[in-house]
């Protein structure tokens, strides 16, 4: 019986010494908070486990700025310098707005080993969630914030064999230049208005498109660092009847009431500056569908409710000193 019991021990302690083992292969090592300027060594283990997220402190002169990322194989770097077996984080630059469909305000990369969600938790604070399915280590970097927000979401406005997008920035600093990507590949390139804590305003036409053929455009912001951030996409299809019209005109939005997504269509009969915006039943701004040059034609815009409660909203348009009109429509969920 002691022979037995001594035996027992022997092979309890060889099995706790071999769970030991196999625990120490691979321990996690992140960071709960990193900020602007700062390097950390992110170590992680094929778990797939959705790490606490990472809290990423920037400015409070900018609060909503979007952080920009260095995401670098391995720890021996001159930011990192430990020594551990790298693994490969998906690029900042594929960090996508909405690119997983159940998290429509995350921005969201993937690669073979990893899942990452960078999304803001309030003013000056984002966070950035790590699911992993390998073992290693890369070196992050918080390396300053994007001085770039939206205004308005990226619109496309059809016309004739051409689509006209808009968007507007709520504030730049040290902005460069926009890149418009068609169906993935670079079509175009805006240059940035300079600094302004109030944003601006831009349009660019594709007159390269075909009616009846649906695309999709990427507006990527890029800063005067190089710094690259998706900040939206849409998709549209230019069509023969927009460009003839002969008067303006706001159409009643269909359809109506609507849940939660609804089309507001108008007519413009020369180039113009168009601003659409909607409104709350007591006149607070709730969104900006178009804010810049339209040509002419007849547009189409959609609208998503899905953040309001139900109710009664007004859409109000101005084309340059021409027209202005608003009109009713109902949300219902």
């Amino acid at each position: 019986m002691k022979s037995q019991s001594v035996m027992k021990i022997l092979i309890t302690v060889m099995v706790l010494a071999l769970a030991t083992s196999v625990f120490a292969q691979c321990q996690s090592s992140v960071p709960q908070t990193l900020y602007a300027g700062h390097s950390a060594c992110v170590k992680v283990c094929a778990d797939a486990f959705a790490y606490p997220a990472i809290q990423l402190y920037g400015s409070d002169t900018d609060p909503g700025a979007i952080p920009v990322l260095i995401l670098q194989p391995g720890c021996t770097t001159e930011q990192c310098n430990e020594s551990c077996t790298p693994v490969t984080p998906p690029p900042y630059s594929s960090f996508v707005l909405g690119g997983d469909p159940y998290f429509p305000n995350n921005y969201y990369a993937h690669n073979d080993c990893f899942y990452m969600y960078l999304y803001r938790i309030h003013d000056a604070v984002w966070g950035l969630e790590i699911y992993t399915m390998c073992s290693g280590c890369f070196c992050l970097t918080y390396d300053h914030q994007l001085p770039v927000n939206l205004r308005s979401d990226l619109t496309a406005i059809p016309g004739d064999n051409q689509i006209t997008l808009t968007w507007a920035t709520a504030s730049e600093s040290n902005n460069d230049h926009f890149e418009i990507m068609r169906d993935g590949a670079m079509t175009g390139s805006v240059t940035g208005l300079g600094n302004s804590p109030t944003g601006q305003a831009y349009s660019w036409t594709d007159k390269t498109a075909t009616n009846g053929v649906i695309y999709r455009y990427d507006l990527v912001s890029v800063d005067a660092t190089g710094g690259r951030l998706v900040l939206g996409h849409v998709t549209a299809s230019p069509n023969v009847g927009a460009a003839h019209v002969t008067e303006y005109a706001l159409l009643q939005n269909y359809p109506n009431p609507f849940n939660p997504v609804t089309s507001i269509s108008f007519d413009v009969v020369e180039a113009s500056h168009v601003t659409l915006k909607i409104f709350n039943p007591v006149g607070a701004h709730v969104a900006t569908l178009v804010d810049g040059t339209v040509g002419a034609g007849r547009h189409s815009v959609s609208f998503d409710g899905s953040k309001l409660t139900s109710g009664l909203y007004f859409y109000s348009i101005t084309i340059g000193n021409h027209y202005s009109a608003t009109r009713k429509m109902l949300l219902v969920k």
